[in-house]
């Protein structure tokens, strides 16, 4: 907040006279500056803001205390929006801080020695205006709010030499609102120009002698994020470097017992995977194990505290796992098999029952086991990989995780999926007719789900198809046969319609096997020479 007491003025006098408006603004600045936060069991505050803005019309617009009284009331009310979040409030802010650019420009007349304290006061303004907006943007979402408070930020800045203390607060609020917008709309001009300001954000930070380097670190670490979000938009592998060497510089700066170090390794970690990804080098894969597995020590080594239900620690466990994944798919190491399934473990134990995550979190781990069952051949890794799968089934249709309804199909379709393949992989390995049973009601229900455009419809119709074959096949029924064919022919019809995305693969992988199925149902049945003609 502004301090009154110490404000700058060439009518600093009549700031000196004890008037009433000035009491109030005095005290219920000095009350909201120590907290920089409204207090909803303070009654005297609000009733201060309510005199305030009673008084606030009889000024004259001439009157050296009415920018500063638009200010503190327009800070109050901003303060007060994000403690309650009530629209009006922050509504009237804007008001009152637009209201300023209305005023007659006082410094017109004023010595030259003054001219940047206006200017200056002009720039704060403009700045707490694009902060108010940025409020009322999170609030209701309306888009015009968030380009009005980038403009206003950069008006503020125009007015701001390199050297003015408030200079890097607005290019720090400019930066997180160009990133906000970058976000929503995917604008790269946006993400551009968010970089260029966070440059001059770490350069200036780097001039100052006595700065915190704490803060540096996190300047560094925000213009790595930037870098990184640049670098998923256009795969430019210098954006994804240059993150990499900012995390690192950042590391460098933070003291070993920082609250932030955990974070700044994972970022870290992150960003290597990136480019193991790229360029395929395992020294970068290493690197990213080995600080993922640094930071989760320092949170649970008890440097850092744990956020609520622990699932930051439960974040990294499981990606984590998926790097160790990466890394056995490289030089197939069952350890780093096993010590993945380990930790997506872990990361589930950590994880809230009704966390969002915990179905993802349990068809990952599902997916180990069953690359270790591959590796090993050892059938108790394919019924935990199952019992996973249906544990995740049981968190989506129990109604206790949060999901968007169309997420919800589609992750119920899946599971469905990954259900039926791993049963029919079960039957194929024991030969157990309940399995091949439950595998084609599970793929019979995914489809259910799964809209007539999806891209896993055609995959999900062969599935079934194979199974009701494996099922003919067992018990000798020809009707099981059919029913596959027809399935198959569903397929294709998918494929050829043009509405489903596939490659050629998958048709010729369908008419490959409809071609076997209707030779095989030629040998079973003799009785129609067509399914003979038609599979050749």
């Amino acid at each position: 907040m502004l301090s009154i007491t110490h404000a700058q003025d060439p009518h600093r006098d009549i700031f000196g006279l004890q008037s009433d408006l000035f009491a109030k603004l005095r005290n219920m600045d000095n009350s909201l500056r120590t907290t920089h936060k409204w207090d909803v069991r303070d009654d005297r505050t609000a009733e201060i803001l309510i005199k305030c803005r009673e008084d606030l019309p009889l000024l004259r617009p001439d009157f050296p205390l009415l920018p500063l009284a638009l200010l503190v009331i327009a800070q109050a009310l901003m303060l007060r929006f994000e403690a309650l979040g009530e629209i009006a409030d922050i509504d009237d802010s804007i008001t009152y801080l637009k209201e300023f650019l209305t005023i007659p420009l006082l410094w017109q007349d004023a010595p030259s020695h003054d001219e940047n304290h206006h200017t200056a006061t002009a720039s704060l303004f403009t700045g707490t205006l694009g902060e108010a907006l940025v409020l009322r943007f999170n609030h209701s979402k309306n888009v015009e709010d968030m380009h009005a408070a980038i403009d206003n930020y950069r008006m503020a800045l125009a007015l701001l030499t390199s050297y003015n203390p408030m200079r890097r607060k607005f290019l720090v609020s400019l930066v997180r609102a160009l990133k906000l917008r970058f976000k929503d709309h995917g604008r790269r001009e946006d993400i551009d120009e968010a970089i260029q300001w966070q440059r001059e954000v770490v350069s200036l930070s780097q001039i100052e002698s006595d700065e915190d380097e704490s803060l540096v670190a996190m300047f560094l670490s925000v213009l790595g994020n930037l870098l990184v979000d640049r670098y998923e938009t256009s795969n430019l592998i210098i954006d994804v470097e240059e993150a990499t060497e900012n995390y690192e510089k950042a590391l460098v700066l933070l003291p070993d017992n920082s609250q932030s170090r955990p974070q700044y390794l994972a970022n870290l970690a992150m960003s290597l995977h990136l480019i193991f990804k790229a360029k395929g080098q395992v020294e970068d894969l290493n690197g990213a194990i080995d600080h993922l597995r640094e930071a989760i020590s320092g949170l649970l080594g008890g440097d850092a505290p744990l956020d609520e239900g622990e699932t930051q620690v439960a974040v990294l466990l499981n990606v984590l796992g998926s790097f160790l994944v990466d890394r056995y798919k490289t030089f197939s190491l069952i350890v780093d098999l096993e010590e993945a399934i380990e930790s997506y473990g872990k990361a589930l134990a950590f994880l809230p029952d009704n966390s969002e995550r915990r179905p993802q979190y349990l068809s990952q781990l599902a997916d180990s086991l069953l690359i270790i069952f591959e590796a090993k051949d050892q059938v108790e890794d394919l019924n935990g990989a199952i019992d996973r799968v249906r544990e995740a089934l049981v968190c989506l249709s129990g109604g206790d995780v949060p999901h968007d309804e169309g997420d919800l199909l589609e992750s119920l379709a899946k599971n469905l999926d990954q259900l039926g393949n791993l049963l029919l992989l079960r039957y194929q390995k024991i030969t157990q007719i309940v399995d091949l049973e439950e595998a084609t009601e599970s793929y019979g229900n995914a489809l259910v789900l799964l809209p007539d455009n999806s891209e896993r419809r055609p995959r999900c119709l062969r599935a079934l198809a194979l199974s009701l074959h494996e099922t003919g096949e067992a018990k000798g029924q020809v009707e099981d046969l059919n029913e596959a064919v027809d399935r198959l022919r569903e397929a294709l019809i998918c494929l050829s319609g043009g509405d489903v995305p596939h490659d050629e693969g998958e048709m010729y992988e369908t008419l490959r096997l409809l071609g076997k199925l209707l030779a095989n149902r030629f040998w079973m049945t003799k009785d129609s020479k067509t399914d003979l003609d038609e599979a050749i």
